[in-house]
């Protein structure tokens, strides 16, 4: 696949979806961010035969986003389901991380009309030392969103001061005031603490793949807590992991230098990551029933 065709733009209008050629391409491709005003965006993984999970429940929590910001939809619903079906069909590849932002004024910078874009990569897989050991988790307490329930562009910029992605430090957790542990910088959080699946609900992003999490951890007869746990109760961590729509399950196997549990993933994390991968899979849907021709 060239270059040019495993990384694309389209500016989201009410016809369809509009390629934006850029030339030469930023790189890394996501830098093209830094030249336009940020507004909301949301993001997942597209399965083969152009199929997504959790769609409305990204577009509810991005018309929160909106109505918080205090400015306008720029396409219906179906405008944008549309538009974005058009865009992944025309993608020459079946596995996809898609993102899609919208702002209060037209992205001009990239020369389009458009106040909604999407971007389109492939989505690549956990490589196997992340899935067989697991990856190391920093804390911070330099970063916290602005607005938790909503999914800003502007955060995302701001967490790039931040060096992480190996595995000693593959994502740093933001710590509120009090020492309690938030949700990593691209991620939602979980921890089983004395057999109970913890997971923070204030003063984070509602995460669509954490409530699924909850709601399967429940079905498995895992007692739930919704509250966060403490870096003093790190010593104590029987298992613990990262969630996002694109990633899927991360485990955790350390913590600000604190061991997690045998120090490899534990059964309760694979029972839970295998499951929501097949409650994923299983219910992935197009956003548009027409397939549109590359």
């Amino acid at each position: 696949m060239a270059e040019a065709d495993h990384k694309r733009l389209y500016a989201l209008l009410p016809t369809g979806a509009q390629r934006i050629q850029l030339d030469p391409l930023p790189e890394p491709f996501y830098d093209l961010y830094k030249g336009v005003r940020p507004g909301i965006y949301e993001a997942g993984r597209i399965f083969d035969g152009g199929r997504m999970f959790g769609f409305c429940m990204h577009q509810e929590r991005m018309h929160a986003g909106i109505q918080a910001h205090g400015f306008e939809p720029a396409l219906t619903d179906p405008e944008l389901r549309r538009a974005l079906q058009q865009a992944i069909d025309e993608f020459p590849s079946d596995s996809i991380k898609l993102r899609w932002d919208i702002s209060p004024e037209p992205y001009a910078t990239l020369h389009t009309p458009a106040r909604m874009i999407a971007t389109l990569t492939p989505r690549l897989p956990l490589v196997d030392w992340i899935i067989e050991k697991g990856v190391h988790l920093s804390l911070t307490t330099k970063l916290q969103r602005d607005q938790p329930t909503t999914k800003g562009a502007a955060f995302a910029l701001k967490r790039n001061s931040i060096s992480f992605g190996c595995r000693e430090n593959y994502e740093p957790v933001m710590v509120d005031p009090q020492g309690y542990l938030l949700e990593g910088l691209m991620s939602n959080f979980g921890a089983i603490l004395r057999g109970r699946l913890h997971a923070n609900p204030n003063k984070v992003l509602p995460g669509i793949t954490i409530r699924t999490i909850l709601k399967l951890a429940e079905q498995s007869g895992l007692e739930v807590v919704r509250e966060p746990i403490h870096r003093d109760d790190l010593d104590h961590v029987e298992e613990a992991f990262l969630c996002s729509s694109i990633r899927g399950l991360v485990c955790a196997t350390k913590i600000d230098g604190h061991v997690i549990g045998s120090g490899l993933p534990g059964q309760r994390f694979k029972a839970l990551a295998q499951r929501y991968a097949q409650y994923e899979e299983a219910h992935a849907k197009r956003l548009w029933p027409v397939k549109f021709e590359q």
